[in-house]
C-alpha cells in the first residue's frame, strides 16, 4: 500500500504588518477628516456658501484625496 506524503507550502511576506499598520492609519486618518468635514459643515450651516465654508471644506477635501492616493499607492 502506498504512504501518504503530505507537502505544504509557507509563505511569508516581508513587511505584511507595516503594510497593515500604514493602512490602518490611513483609515484612521479617513474617519477623523470626516468627521472634521461634518464639524465644519455645521459651524458654516447658515453660511453653507460662504467664502470661508468653501476653503474649509475644500481644505479637508485635499486631506481626504491625499489620504485616498496614499492608500492607493500603498
Amino acid at each position: 500500500m502506498a504512504s501518504k506524503i503530505n507537502i505544504g507550502a509557507a509563505i511569508a511576506l516581508d513587511g505584511e504588518s507595516e503594510y497593515k499598520q500604514a493602512l490602518k492609519n490611513i483609515a484612521s486618518e479617513q474617519k477623523l477628516l470626516t468627521s472634521e468635514m461634518k464639524l465644519a459643515s455645521s459651524q458654516y450651516s447658515e453660511n453653507a456658501n460662504s467664502l470661508d465654508a468653501l476653503q474649509a471644506k475644500n481644505t479637508i477635501l485635499t486631506k481626504q484625496i491625499d489620504a485616498q492616493t496614499d492608500k492607493v499607492k500603498l
